[in-house]
Order: C-alpha cells, then sequence, then structure tokens
C-alpha cells in the first residue's frame, strides 16, 4: 500500500503525471486507495486541478488524514514511474494468480474438455 500512497502523493502534487499512467482503479490494492484515487480521477475528467481539497470534495467519505498524509511525503514526484511499476507488477501478479486459482477450480468442478474449453 506504500507505493500506492508514494504514487498518488506524486499525481496530488503534479497532475500532468496522472496523464501518463498505464494503470487503473482496479490495479490498487487497497480499497480506500481506490476511492481516493477515484476521486482524482474525476476531478481531472472535470477539468478540475486534483488537490486534497478538490478531492476530498468529490466524496466526503475518503480518509482525509489519509489523504493529507500524502502529499507530506512527497520530495519529489521525478520517480513516479519507480512506483507505478511496481503497482503495475503487483496487480499483474494478483491477476495472473485469480487466473491461474480459476483454472484449479475448472479442473476440480469440470469435465477435462470443458475445462480446456
Amino acid at each position: 500500500m506504500e507505493n500506492e500512497k508514494v504514487l498518488l502523493g506524486q499525481i496530488l502534487t503534479d497532475n500532468s503525471i496522472y496523464h501518463s499512467l498505464e494503470i487503473e482503479e482496479s490495479d490498487f490494492q487497497s480499497i480506500e486507495i481506490k476511492r481516493i484515487f477515484r476521486a482524482i480521477t474525476k476531478c481531472i475528467t472535470d477539468g478540475l486541478v486534483a488537490d486534497i481539497v478538490t478531492v476530498s470534495g468529490q466524496d466526503h467519505n475518503l480518509n482525509n488524514i489519509l489523504l493529507s498524509g500524502m502529499t507530506s511525503n512527497v520530495a519529489s514526484t521525478a520517480n513516479w514511474k519507480f512506483y507505478h511499476d511496481k503497482i503495475q507488477n503487483k496487480s499483474f501478479q494478483m491477476k495472473v494468480k485469480r487466473l491461474a486459482s480459476q483454472f484449479i477450480d475448472w479442473s476440480n468442478t469440470s469435465a477435462p474438455g470443458t475445462a480446456i474449453d
């Protein structure tokens, strides 16, 4: 979750990062981080600057302590891609694990031909 918080803090510090992202809400592991990312996305797609105030205004149930702490730990936005790639890789790993689990379930519950199809 730390990588997720750092990346979102960097986006809140420099909204131009958002337009270079190759990840989406489903790639984040934390439900709270997903909600914050959704609020950032809403701000940016509505033409607003996504900062702590506008993002918290999109969803009044956000954890404002978590949100405000995101930007306080950002020393630089230069390494945003490092955190982005870590999140993306973790998401790919989780998707592969879910898919492998589905294959195992299919092989245990279906005829072999059906599982292969």
